[in-house]
C-alpha cells in the first residue's frame, strides 16, 4: 500500500432526467492523490457507463491538484460533452476545496468553490 497517498471524495445531485440521476441520485467522485506531489493517482465517479467514468479518469490522471482547479475544469470544458457536465466541474471543484483545506492552503468552509 502507497502510505504517500490520500483518498478524497465528494458528491453532487445529478441532473434530473438523465439515467445517471435515476440510478444514483447522486455523482460522487472519489481521488487518490500523492500528497508529497498533489498529483492525482487515480478517480473514480459514479456515471452510468463506463466509457463516461474511463474518460474522466483518463482526463484527470496525472493531473496536479497543486495547479489548482480551473486547468482541469478547461479541459473538462473542452474534452467532456455528457449530459451531467456541471455535476461533474462542481464535484471536482469540492474535492479540490477538500484538498485546499487538508494541505492547509485554506481553512475549513473559507472561500468555497460553489
Amino acid at each position: 500500500m502507497d502510505t504517500n497517498t490520500i483518498f478524497i471524495s465528494s458528491h453532487v445531485k445529478l441532473p434530473a432526467n438523465t439515467t445517471s440521476q435515476e440510478v444514483y441520485k447522486f455523482l460522487v467522485i472519489a481521488l487518490e492523490v500523492n500528497m508529497h506531489t498533489g498529483v492525482i493517482m487515480r478517480t473514480e465517479l459514479s456515471l452510468i457507463t463506463e466509457l463516461g467514468k474511463d474518460f474522466i479518469s483518463r482526463i484527470s490522471y496525472g493531473y496536479n491538484m497543486n495547479d489548482g482547479v480551473d486547468g482541469l475544469l478547461k479541459i473538462l470544458e473542452k474534452r467532456y460533452f455528457g449530459y451531467s457536465k456541471k455535476a461533474v466541474e462542481t464535484g471536482f471543484k469540492l474535492v479540490f476545496n477538500k484538498y485546499e483545506e487538508i494541505v492547509g492552503k485554506r481553512s475549513p468552509g473559507e472561500d468555497t468553490y460553489e
